[in-house]
């Protein structure tokens, strides 16, 4: 299954590249992060964003897609399977400063998270799986302005009660 996402996120990845001039110059970008969550460990994922028309406010609407890939400890020959992921959307607000390339933002919104594992031993099994509604505080720095755009964020989730860094590309 883990194989089977992370294929699926790369070719959504090379597709959007080859596809992003038309969708730049509507106030739409997009792109791809990885992140590492203090609980969930490494995770990868698609993003989009899109400007709002609220004058020189420099306010957006960011998506996100994290799939984490969490570590298991030694189980003792137990067959076990954990899988995490979220989805955001959240409100930025752009912070101005005067010339450079470096875009400080700050921003809230709402991130759904889900959970689940299994574990198998000796002819038994046991499932369980859990979902969780939040609230979502960030801030971020945004490198670049035209064409490719690396951004680095920090964003602390209610829903999985932790703190995750992302970095990414936005096209």
């Amino acid at each position: 299954m883990n194989r089977r996402l992370s294929s699926a996120c790369l070719a959504l990845a090379v597709l959007l590249l080859g596809s992003t001039a038309p969708l730049a110059s509507q106030g739409i970008s997009v792109g791809a992060a990885a992140s590492y969550g203090e609980d969930s460990d490494f995770g990868v994922g698609p993003r989009i964003s899109v400007a709002l028309p609220a004058g020189d406010l420099g306010l957006s609407l960011v998506g996100s897609f994290d799939y984490f890939f969490p570590s298991v400890e030694e189980t003792g020959g137990a067959d076990v399977d954990i899988e995490y992921w979220e989805l955001n959307g959240n409100l930025i607000l752009d912070i101005p400063l005067a010339g450079g390339t470096v875009a400080p933002y700050a921003g809230a919104g709402i991130s759904y998270a889900n959970g689940s594992g299994s574990v198998a031993a000796g002819g038994f099994s046991l499932s369980a799986s859990e979902s969780e509604v939040g609230a979502n505080l960030l801030a971020g720095l945004r490198f670049g302005s035209v064409g490719l755009s690396p951004f680095l964020e920090g964003r602390y989730s209610t829903a999985s009660e932790q703190v995750v860094v992302a970095v990414g590309l936005m096209f």
